[in-house]
């Protein structure tokens, strides 16, 4: 059977910690933060719910796996549109027909893989995306996992006098602190930037009630006020935190694996240890909000056979 979705306009229920009908059907990542899902394992009415409600169970998961997703690239599309606003990334005009959406590939012959450092999506710019929602297209027969941290776990533990401090700061975030012209090579319709992108933003971000470390390997340049030099003992001393391992997953992907992210109060990076193979994956920046519907041609988010 299929189930109907012909309105597109995909609606919140703000109850699924209490009465979700998934309870018991996820299996936990990590201590503190992930949670997995098999679609394959839900009937029509418990997919309807899930895709209704996704952003909604990020607070409590962090990071949220749905395995066998089996979605185009208009589904993909569209999911994000029901969470919020998708954004287009600054340095590629997206895949054809969805400019937010990027095709990020490394192909046998690539030396390198794209994001192997720690960092949240695009924190270099004034209003940063909250969501990141990852697909996996083309995976290698070994290798090329993804690790997530739980900056806010690793903001907890802190002491009271460090978390008082890092209230008090903000970091200045930019595209090319360790970026260079590589990274085109990996992304769909690379576009470039004359100037480097570049934002302020407190060290300390809030989400739902709840503070995380908002420092990454990748994008945080320095302190507003200070000098790299004067900066720089913190951000390692952060840094090294984060990553600990009692504060990490680590995500192993499979065809038509979604993974959708909270990009306030989580980070990641991408492991480089499948040199010769291919591996793609599709990603979508979104910031959470209004939620709009988007047209596409299918008359159902997902047409399951079941």
């Amino acid at each position: 059977m299929e189930f109907q979705h012909k309105n597109m306009s995909l609606h919140s229920t703000n109850d699924t910690h209490c009465s979700s009908p998934l309870s018991g059907k996820f299996k936990r990542l990590a201590s503190t933060f992930g949670a997995e899902l098999d679609f394959n394992q839900l009937d029509g009415n418990e997919r309807q719910h899930l895709l209704d409600n996704i952003a909604d169970y990020l607070p409590e998961h962090k990071v949220f796996v749905i395995r066998n997703a089996d979605l185009s690239r208009s589904e993909i599309h569209q999911l994000g549109h029901s969470m919020g606003k998708p954004l287009k990334y600054a340095f590629s005009n997206g895949v054809e027909g969805f400019p937010e959406l990027i095709e990020i590939r490394r192909t046998p012959t690539q030396v390198t893989a794209l994001s192997t450092m720690w960092h949240s999506d695009s924190t270099y710019l004034p209003a940063p995306p909250d969501v990141t929602v990852l697909y996996g297209v083309e995976i290698p027969p070994f290798g090329g996992t993804t690790l997530f941290a739980d900056t806010a776990a690793a903001f907890d533990d802190l002491s009271p006098t460090m978390r008082d401090l890092l209230r008090k700061l903000r970091v200045v975030q930019r595209s090319d602190v360790h970026a260079n012209n590589e990274r085109l090579a990996h992304l769909s319709k690379p576009a470039t930037s004359e100037v480097a992108l570049s934002a302020v933003h407190s060290a300390i971000k809030e989400s739902d009630g709840v503070e995380a470390i908002y420092v990454s390997q990748e994008h945080s340049a320095y302190f507003e006020g200070m000098s790299r030099e004067e900066s720089k003992p913190l951000l390692d001393f952060l840094l090294r935190h984060i990553v600990a391992d009692k504060y990490r997953l680590e995500i192993t992907w499979q065809p038509n694996t979604l993974v959708v992210s909270d990009n306030r109060k989580t980070q990641h990076r991408a492991i480089d240890n499948y040199y010769g193979h291919s591996r793609t994956l599709l990603r979508l920046i979104v910031q959470l909000g209004k939620r709009e519907a988007a047209t596409v041609e299918s008359d159902s988010l997902l047409a399951l056979a079941a």
